[in-house]
């Protein structure tokens, strides 16, 4: 048991080098945590395309990990297939439950200002606003449009969710929601299967299979893959979200001090 605790201690001291060293560095370096489909959680650095394990969320979590959040406060979250959300502390290697949604395929987890939304993967896409002191939720939105199968979710602004998807007659393709009508519109076909991504410093990236990185131009949908360095083995993306750097969290604490938490619906 000493061991094991030790063990679990010194994990976490190295955890949380790694992340204070990968924060500390150029300002240029745009910063990701990536879950995949091994419940594996990786820092993904979009700037010199290196991806490094962290830790392993099958004794943290119960299912699998499908999506992660960042919060403009730096808190970390994960949404499962089951529809638990919890709060992931990767510095120490804990998770806590904060909800218990049943709502399953949680494919999409972002926040939209300090409120956390959860994208759910259906035929017509419904986005969730989760209350995080209580674990309930409300529906937010729900798509005007009919789609085969939906992937992963981020938010353009606060008033439009984009989100990956699959039609009868379009594969792999971004897709844009109106937060506020359901209203969903077709930015473009993203020519590669990406299952995960998000915005960094304005800019959005994504994974895909087999150790792929990618930029995607929001406007209209196209990917680009990246060279990388990956580590060994295979590496199949489910969630991405952006690292909050020490500067970011107080652009994003400033932004917050003048803002009004959005009106439940």
């Amino acid at each position: 048991m000493l061991i094991d605790s030790l063990h679990r201690r010194w994990s976490g001291v190295v955890i949380a080098a790694t992340i204070a060293a990968a924060c500390s560095s150029s300002a240029a370096d745009q910063l990701a945590y990536a879950v995949d489909f091994n419940n594996s959680l990786f820092m993904v650095n979009y700037t010199d395309n290196s991806v490094q394990y962290l830790l392993n969320f099958d004794d943290l979590i119960v299912g699998p990990a499908s999506s992660l959040a960042s919060s403009p406060t730096g808190e970390l979250y994960v949404g499962t297939l089951l529809g638990d959300i919890y709060q992931i502390d990767p510095d120490s290697g804990s998770a806590v439950q904060v909800a218990d949604t049943g709502v399953g395929n949680i494919t999409g987890l972002d926040f939209m200002g300090d409120t956390l939304v959860m994208f759910n993967s259906a035929s017509r896409p419904l986005a969730f606003e989760v209350d995080l002191t209580d674990g309930s939720y409300l529906q937010l939105a729900w798509s005007d449009t009919m789609l085969t199968s939906t992937g992963s979710a981020s938010f353009e602004d606060e008033n439009t969710l984009l989100f990956t998807g699959n039609s009868e007659t379009a594969v792999s393709t971004l897709y844009a929601m109106d937060i506020n009508t359901g209203e969903t519109t077709v930015r473009g076909e993203l020519g590669a299967q990406i299952s995960a991504m998000d915005f960094i410093d304005g800019d959005l990236f994504g994974g895909g299979g087999f150790n792929s990185e990618y930029s995607i131009d929001p406007n209209t949908g196209q990917a680009t893959m990246l060279p990388q360095t990956t580590p060994d083995g295979v590496f199949l993306y489910r969630g991405l979200t952006v690292v909050p750097t020490p500067s970011s969290l107080s652009i994003l604490t400033l932004t917050l001090i003048g803002s009004m938490r959005r009106k439940r619906i």
